[in-house]
């Protein structure tokens, strides 16, 4: 179904694209999505295209959608995004533009569609630049793994990693990645469940499982949250606290090494339930579970018999 535009055309955006404004939230099915998607052939049908997802996935976030759809909108909306910059490149030429923009420069005669900025067009164009298996293997990890797909995380994904920055990270992967306690593990278990994050490696099943340096971690973290894997406490325990005074994360539990010295360990005192672990060492060093949130008089109870037991007063 078509509808009319304002400029006297014909929309070849149909009726289960646009925002369904009072009416129920219809997600296009992976079909109608790929017979569109074949119609529509040039730049202001598949920027109209990709307005209209972008207001599904407005609606789509005030509806709590279920984050298996939600990826699955994401991911629609980036295949119209790759196919309006493969049409931009070929009908957008670079030369000296009278504006010059931070990520590409246009022609002074380049044509765009109506509402879409050359910023955003410049993203786009390279996004369609990612060679088509590496951009395929990015959506299906991210199907997997339910994360929300962006074109930002695309060119990162795309973007061959230096030979430092690999052996950078892989040493902050081993020195985050180390085995979580058992007795640690069955407490998390006994006070959530289920789990609905976890940030780390932990095997503890887990409904998403992320890693603390996701680029959309701030967005995952959601409900009963469990950080096995913290390299860098501070910014990780005050944006909990923040999730927490905003309603988003339900409860949290942290492990963290006993470094009582530390300058992250005085914001403990903003509202966190503390459990110094007897007689256990993580790499040499002490271990402690920090809890924030609803049911903390359960995990004191859990925690009781582990160690010494105390709390913040925030």
């Amino acid at each position: 179904m078509t509808s009319g535009r304002g400029d006297g055309a014909e929309s070849t955006v149909p009726e289960p694209f646009r925002p369904p404004g009072q009416r129920d939230l219809v997600i296009p099915t992976t079909e109608q999505f790929k017979v569109v998607l074949g119609r529509a052939n040039d730049a202001t049908s598949l920027q109209e295209m990709r307005q209209a997802f972008v207001a599904l996935e407005a609606v789509a976030s005030r509806c709590k959608l279920a984050m298996s759809e939600a990826v699955r909108l994401a991911i629609q909306r980036l295949e119209v995004e790759r196919k309006l910059g493969a049409i931009l490149m070929q009908t957008v030429r670079r030369g000296r533009p009278r504006k010059m923009s931070p990520e590409a420069t246009f022609s002074t005669d380049a044509t765009l569609p109506p509402d879409l900025p050359r910023q955003e067009a410049a993203k786009y164009q390279k996004l369609a630049a990612i060679p088509a298996e590496v951009f395929d293997r990015y959506l299906r990890e991210s199907e997997a793994k339910e994360r929300l797909p962006t074109s930002a995380g695309a060119r990162r994904f795309a973007a061959p990693i230096k030979p430092e920055v690999a052996k950078a990270r892989s040493k902050k992967t081993r020195a985050a990645g180390y085995s979580v306690p058992p007795q640690v593990l069955d407490v998390v278990r006994r006070i959530m469940e289920p789990i609905d994050v976890c940030v780390g490696s932990a095997k503890v099943g887990a409904r998403r499982t992320t890693s603390s340096s996701a680029p959309d971690l701030v967005d995952q973290l959601a409900g009963d949250v469990f950080v096995s894997d913290c390299p860098d406490p501070a910014p990780m325990l005050k944006l909990l606290v923040r999730k927490r005074n905003n309603g988003k994360v339900e409860q949290a539990v942290v492990v963290l090494p006993a470094q009582v010295w530390a300058p992250w360990f005085a914001d403990l005192k903003e509202g966190w339930s503390v459990c110094l672990l007897r007689d256990v060492q993580v790499d040499g060093v002490g271990c402690i579970v920090v809890h924030t949130g609803a049911r903390a008089s359960a995990f004191r109870l859990a925690t009781n018999d582990l160690g010494a037991v105390f709390c913040g007063c925030g």
